[in-house]
């Protein structure tokens, strides 16, 4: 059998900071003993539900077990910090200065590469991947009023800011070539991203085994996504990790979060495939058992219309 490691699953966003649409569920699982790492996790899902907050920041610095409101306050502080070191250094050229941010961030802050690297990592060691890279510059640009659109690939993302009448193609993973300005470079590399898509991506659920849906089913190509369903997706790449490692109760807790952020294929897709390995386990207790039939039933109720 073929493993999820095989892939990147990476993803983009947008300048939208809005709830995704379906958000609002009433998610039977939130009480679960355990379901959540920290307090804070719990606060800002039940929060996120309740449609009473809007910042997808609370989601990058909630997922590790030593979340808090604290490292939540650090985030928002380097966030300001760094924007109020770029805005002193404005000039009037719109394409010089979206190259001076591109590449103070790149030097500040994305020393490392590491596919599926978390915030933590970010903050505390420079190390950073698709995702988070593009995330940070997502968060910048919300905190200068910078207008910007993120995409989501198979197994990339980047970002296109605009400023006045400049359009600039954003790579977070190349601090050389990254910064991309010609119109027909930013369309070439769009299509390529586009185009860029492991073709076992689309038989995802007959690799691992979950035979109950047929095979090419799942294509993703470069969609616009909001900063939430980023943060959802952050989540999912979680997941991943966790699914990789055969730890499948805590991918299905991860993806459970990820699905709620954001409502997707992919991530029901991986949710359900979850489902059924811990479904698997030799002496299985009969809770567990009904638990998680009960997840295949919801979460599939969730998204019935994934699939048709």
């Amino acid at each position: 059998m073929k493993t999820l490691a095989l892939f990147s699953f990476i993803v983009c966003l947008s300048s939208s900071n809005c709830l995704g649409q379906g958000t609002k569920i009433n998610n039977p699982f939130f009480k679960e003993q355990n379901f959540f790492s920290s307090s804070f996790e719990a606060q800002n899902f039940n929060q996120l539900v309740g449609q009473k907050t809007s910042d997808p920041g609370l989601f990058f610095s909630s997922f590790e077990q030593e979340a808090s409101k604290t490292q939540y306050a650090m985030l928002q502080k380097t966030i300001r910090e760094e924007v109020s070191y770029l805005v002193q250094r404005r000039v009037k050229n719109n394409l010089r200065f979206l190259r001076k941010i591109f590449e103070h961030i790149h030097k500040a802050h994305l020393k490392k590469y590491r596919t599926y690297s978390t915030f933590g990592q970010l903050w505390n060691n420079k190390i950073f991947d698709c995702l988070t890279g593009t995330a940070l510059y997502a968060m910048i640009f919300d905190e200068m009023g910078i207008r910007y659109d993120l995409f989501e690939t198979a197994n990339h993302s980047y970002l296109i800011v605009r400023l006045g009448k400049e359009r600039v193609l954003f790579e977070s993973t190349d601090p050389i070539n990254g910064f991309i300005t010609e119109t027909a470079e930013i369309e070439t590399t769009q299509q390529r991203y586009a185009k860029d898509i492991p073709l076992d991506f689309d038989n995802l659920l007959g690799m691992v085994g979950y035979k109950r849906t047929t095979v090419n089913t799942i294509k993703v190509y470069s969609e616009s996504i909001t900063l939430l369903q980023l943060s959802g997706l952050y989540y999912y790449n979680q997941a991943v990790v966790y699914y990789n490692l055969k730890k499948y109760r805590a991918a299905v807790n991860t993806l459970e979060k990820a699905f709620t952020l954001h409502p997707s294929k992919r991530i029901l897709n991986l949710l359900l495939v979850a489902v059924q390995e811990v479904l698997k386990e030799e002496n299985l207790q009969k809770s567990d058992l009904k638990k998680h039939i009960a997840k295949t039933r919801f979460y599939s109720t969730q998204g019935h219309g994934f699939f048709d």
